[in-house]
């Protein structure tokens, strides 16, 4: 997750976070189904977020999200504050 502008502000001494997009130029080519994580469906409390970064705990953090399908030449904003990741842990 990169910082909303918000939060540069009054941490970073900036007026800018981070926004990024996705374009999905290719994928693996033994990923059957390729995808994207993007925003929490599932919520974790900010305790059980602290738990699962500080446990490095994947599989708990990938319960928090639903998987996304991509195609090659799909566009996704991802603005700052909004968790995300590309396809799978390896």
């Amino acid at each position: 997750m990169h910082p909303t502008p918000e939060f540069s502000a009054r941490y970073l001494n900036t007026a800018s976070g981070k926004t990024e997009a996705y374009y999905i130029l290719s994928t693996r080519p033994e990923e059957a189904e390729p995808f994207i994580y993007l925003g929490f469906q599932r919520p974790p409390s900010r305790e059980e977020l602290r738990r699962i970064i500080v446990e490095q705990n994947i599989a708990a953090l990938e319960r928090c999200f639903d998987k996304i399908p991509v195609r090659l030449g799909d566009v996704y904003l991802v603005p700052g504050g909004l968790p995300h990741a590309i396809g799978g842990a390896r």
